[in-house]
Formats: structure tokens, C-alpha cells, sequence
């Protein structure tokens, strides 16, 4: 099987989509006898032309992105592919100009990772040859509403990643991990947490100067850190010896997120995680058995109610939740999942 994946938003930043794409194609990088994965430059355009765009390459040996391509130096590598995948196909029109450049024999598959500008299934005409490959049941069934050929597989978690789980009594505060952006709401945090509460530490990024300008001026003298430029074991330390960690994403946009991985990135540095009620996060909380974790969105009452209930819940309980949940997540979501799926997907011939 020879593999050629395709990313249209830029790979090189690494938030839950990036990473879901790169462990997928890691795995299947160990079981295919090639593995392409190109990423465009830049973020483009819906009415981008293909003839346009430049694409870099990662090289999975070292570790690093490396030549630019333009789409004809693409095409020369790509020849005899026998399978395709395009990632956060709707951010572009050049996702139909792809699927129409790719051999005829070649299988597709589509998996959106929560980006949606482009109306894609307005020009999207149903082949045998192409799946929609989405990450979460829910995302499977938003996509369905369109299309036929669609199935879902869930991954996600990472075994390997499992730290001790730290006692209550050295645990302080709260954390929320990922990029700083509206519709992750961590302006809804801010606004409910007071000056008397523990320490709250928001972790990630911000590409909006504006927006963090705004969450800052929020938080005046409560006791709240932002951390935009820590290593992963600064980040994982906060984490473990955090009481929860907090995920209050808006059900709006429609397309906010579509699984969830920070919900699995808290498990595996055991600690809880408090997540908000939108549809992706309630499917898996469900599955892992923390569904009584889930708060009314935008209710900072519900929030606080579950925020005083994991600080005051009982070592021994919260340990065990903890270990119930990683058990659920290592046989549900392996990222060896992804193997089966596009190798023997009886859907579309593989």
C-alpha cells in the first residue's frame, strides 16, 4: 500500500487535529510500504487553484518537514498511489481538484478535523471509490447529512503518555489546555472565576493578538496564569498536580470541535477533566464513564459545582475514575485503529 496524505491548513502547527493526523500516519507509516504526507505552506483560500499552492514534505526518519513542492512536482511523486488521504477537506477548494487529479484506481479518504469555510458538498459529487473517514461518531453523523459513504474511527490515546496519579493533597488549582481561541471559550472561564478561587492556568498559544489582549484585561487580580511558551513536561507537570482540567468549548460554531484529545491528554496525566456539554465531548466522556463530569455549556454554576466537587472528592474515588477511564480509553481508542480502517474498508474496495 502506497499512502500519499494530504493536509490543506498547515501542519506545522501543532494543535488536536495536527497531532491526530500525525499519530494516524506514524502508525501507518510502520505497516505501509509508503507513506507521503504533505501539508500546504500556507493557509489558503477557498478559491485557491491547485496549480497555485506549494506543499511541503515531512520526513518520518528525522523527524522534520522538508522540500517545498509545487502541485507538479507533487503529482511526479505521487504516481501509482494506491490510497489518498485529505485532511480538513473543506477548508479548500482544492480538495475536489485533488480527488480529480488522483488516479482512477486510487482510494480516498476524507477526514475533517473541524474546519469548514469552503462549501464542499455543494460541488462534491459521491464516488465508490472515496470515504469520509471522520474522528468521532459525531462528526460521522453531522457529515452523513450530505453523504452516504461515511464511517467513523475513534482514536486517540496514548498509553505510553501514562503518568502516576499524583494524591489530592498535592494537587492546587485548575487547568485548560489548548490554543487560545474564542470558541474554546476561555473568556468564559475568566468571567466565572473570582479573586477567592484556587489558581487557574490557561496553557497554549494565541495567534490573536486582539483576543488575548481582551482575556488579559479580564483577569485584572484573579489568580489566573497564562502560559503560551512552555515545554511539554512544564505543561504535563501543571496538568498532573492540577485538581481538574477544564474544557468550556461553545457549541458554536457548529464545528468548534469534533473529538476532543485534551479530554485524553488529562486522563493520561491523571487528572480529571470537566468538559462542557457539546455533542463530541459528551461522546467521549460518556465512553470513558465520566459523563457526571459534564457541566451545562455556559452555566458557571454548573461549572463551579463540578469544579467543588473534584476538589472535594475523596483520594481513593478519584484515583479509581481515573484508572477506570484509562482502562476504557486503551480499548476504545488505540491509534492502531486507523490501520484496519484504511486498509481493509470493505466500503470502498481496499
Amino acid at each position: 500500500m502506497k499512502l500519499v496524505a494530504f493536509a490543506l491548513v498547515p501542519a506545522f502547527r501543532i494543535g488536536g487535529g495536527e497531532k491526530w493526523q500525525y499519530e494516524c500516519l506514524r502508525e501507518l507509516y510502520e505497516k505501509c510500504e509508503e507513506v507521503i504526507y504533505l501539508t500546504v505552506t500556507l493557509d489558503i483560500l477557498q478559491k485557491t487553484k491547485l496549480k497555485d499552492v506549494r506543499f511541503q514534505t515531512y520526513d518520518f526518519k528525522t523527524s522534520s518537514w522538508g522540500e517545498e513542492l509545487s502541485w507538479d512536482e507533487v503529482s511526479s511523486k505521487i504516481v501509482g498511489s494506491s490510497h489518498a488521504w485529505i485532511f480538513q477537506y473543506q477548508a479548500s477548494d482544492i480538495s475536489i481538484e485533488i480527488i480529480l487529479n488522483l488516479g482512477v484506481n486510487c482510494k480516498v479518504f476524507l477526514t475533517n478535523l473541524g474546519c469548514e469555510p469552503a462549501p464542499f458538498f455543494e460541488y462534491y459529487h459521491q464516488s465508490t471509490r472515496e470515504l469520509f473517514l471522520e474522528i468521532s461518531e459525531f462528526s460521522a453523523s453531522r457529515t452523513s447529512r450530505y453523504v452516504q459513504n461515511v464511517k467513523s474511527v475513534l482514536c486517540g490515546y496514548e498509553p505510553m503518555l501514562e503518568r502516576s496519579v499524583n494524591s489530592k493533597n498535592s494537587r492546587n488549582g485548575f487547568v485548560m489546555v489548548g490554543r487560545i481561541l474564542p470558541h474554546k471559550r476561555p473568556d468564559f472561564l475568566v468571567d466565572n472565576w473570582e479573586k477567592t478561587d484556587p489558581p487557574l492556568h490557561l496553557i497554549g498559544s494565541c495567534p490573536d493578538g486582539k483576543y488575548i489582549k481582551e482575556i488579559k484585561n479580564k483577569i485584572g487580580e484573579k489568580p489566573i496564569n497564562i502560559h503560551s511558551d512552555i515545554s511539554n513536561e512544564v505543561r504535563d507537570y501543571i496538568i498532573s498536580t492540577s485538581t481538574g482540567l477544564i474544557a468550556p468549548s461553545s457549541v458554536e460554531p457548529e464545528q468548534s470541535e469534533l473529538l476532543g484529545l485534551v479530554i485524553f491528554e488529562a486522563i493520561q496525566n491523571g487528572t480529571l477533566p470537566i468538559v462542557s456539554s457539546i455533542p463530541a465531548y459528551e461522546e467521549i466522556m460518556g465512553s470513558l464513564g465520566l459523563d457526571k463530569l459534564v457541566f451545562r455549556w455556559n452555566s458557571g454554576s454548573s461549572l463551579r459545582e463540578l469544579c467543588d466537587r473534584l476538589t472535594q472528592m475523596p483520594d481513593t474515588k478519584y484515583i479509581s475514575l481515573v484508572n477506570q477511564a484509562r482502562e476504557k480509553a486503551k480499548k476504545q481508542y488505540q491509534w492502531a485503529n486507523i490501520v484496519p480502517a484504511l486498509t481493509i474498508n470493505e466500503n470502498i474496495g481496499c
